[in-house]
């Protein structure tokens, strides 16, 4: 499939689903998205609808189930992994879902994995992990972006996240001065749309962010690093001084200030280092702040840790890695896709019974004992989670 990835880079850094969207290394540790302009996506897109065609239709596209080698309807194939499964003890079982799956699904599956002591991980887009870590779980609506004096960048919005882009060129061109600083590993799509670029190595990004909120006043941060000033973090990492003082200046003499986060997986080194600085900076400032989680649905991840012990992918990891697993079922996410083998891998080869339900084939679903087919995210209805963190319903667009 041409969207598979056999290389440990991620096919995508939108989502875990297979689509033309493609990611790229540029060989000094950044990853950035490519849109194929030949299949009409130059200007960006999103897999979660804008690709729908193109996956209604792949040669990889699920339609009956396996147990085995052995092709069988879904249900079928259901009540064999059930009764394989039912040998093993609840705590040597364990199931990871996708958290972009609506909510209704999730929390009936959390709440299946309690009442049956089985062990809940929950799969998220790796890059969203940092965020969440650090509380940003929520954001102000795009369009209030066209309001600020000036918007500071981090990362690569305009490649994670098309849609911000157009909020970010109506401020720049809505009224004269208003102005974008990006400050970013590289120089990409965001870099090539800023009035001013600060291009940081890949290894110093924390420092900077870090330095550059104990200049705008983060008592916070400043305390964090044993109360050293922007000055002797800039010293300590080689970065020069007069960038982050200059850029501190003008955001502090701004009047409205926002702040848009985005970690592009692969792209910076200590993303949850900067995922809190970031956080500090902007209360600071008083700021605006948006970060931008790839699912929304990720604001979850706290609760269903809180409500129903809830674990993460690198936990599950570990249990496979220490012979504690016999049982694994994965719903909905391809740890293939966005994972390199060394990390998947324990998860399909360890456990005695391995169960997959997804909707497109995947290295992850071929090495695995059992398969179902599963609905596409547009063939669904139910509850997500907006970027604001509230609520939103959808319903299914496609039959």
């Amino acid at each position: 499939m041409p969207s598979r990835s056999d290389d440990g880079v991620p096919r995508c850094l939108l989502c875990s689903m297979d689509c033309p969207i493609g990611a790229q290394d540029d060989g000094l540790g950044h990853v950035s998205t490519v849109f194929p302009a030949e299949l009409g996506f130059d200007q960006g897109a999103c897999v979660r609808g804008l690709t729908a065609a193109w996956v209604l239709q792949a040669p990889d596209r699920l339609l009956v189930g396996r147990m085995g080698e052995e092709e069988g309807a879904a249900d079928a194939v259901l009540r064999d992994v059930v009764r394989a499964a039912s040998r093993y003890g609840g705590s040597q079982t364990a199931v990871l879902v996708d958290v972009s799956r609506p909510i209704e699904g999730v929390l009936a599956t959390a709440a299946l994995c309690r009442e049956g002591g089985v062990r809940l991980a929950v799969w998220a887009p790796p890059a969203d992990l940092p965020l969440v870590k650090a509380g940003l779980t929520a954001c102000p609506p795009f369009g209030e972006i066209a309001d600020c004096d000036l918007v500071l960048a981090v990362g690569d919005p305009f490649s994670t996240h098309p849609v911000v882009a157009a909020s970010v060129r109506d401020m720049q061109f809505g009224a004269r001065g208003r102005r974008l600083v990006s400050v970013d590993t590289a120089v990409g799509r965001t870099g090539r749309a800023a009035d001013e670029r600060v291009a940081v190595g890949p290894m110093k990004l924390a420092g900077f962010v870090a330095a550059l909120a104990v200049e705008c006043g983060a008592q916070a941060v400043a305390s964090a690093l044993g109360g050293r000033s922007g000055r002797e973090i800039c010293a300590a990492l080689d970065i020069p001084f007069e960038r982050v003082a200059g850029l501190a200046a003008r955001l502090k003499g701004t009047d409205k200030v926002g702040v848009i986060l985005s970690n592009s997986l692969g792209r910076y080194s200590a993303p949850t280092a900067v995922a809190a600085a970031v956080k500090e900076l902007s209360a600071a400032l008083g700021a605006r702040l948006w970060p931008l989680l790839i699912a929304t649905n990720s604001a979850l991840l706290p609760r269903l840790r809180r409500r129903f012990g809830a674990t993460d992918t690198e936990d599950l990891i570990r249990a496979a890695e220490g012979g504690e697993l016999k049982v694994l079922c994965v719903i909905g996410c391809d740890p293939s896709s966005v994972l390199p083998q060394r990390l998947w891998r324990p998860l399909v080869e360890k456990p005695e019974l391995v169960f997959w339900a997804g909707s497109l084939r995947c290295a992850f679903g071929d090495a695995a004992d059992a398969v179902v087919p599963l609905t596409l995210p547009w063939q669904e209805e139910g509850t997500v989670l907006s970027s604001s963190g509230e609520p939103a319903r959808f319903v299914a667009w496609l039959p």
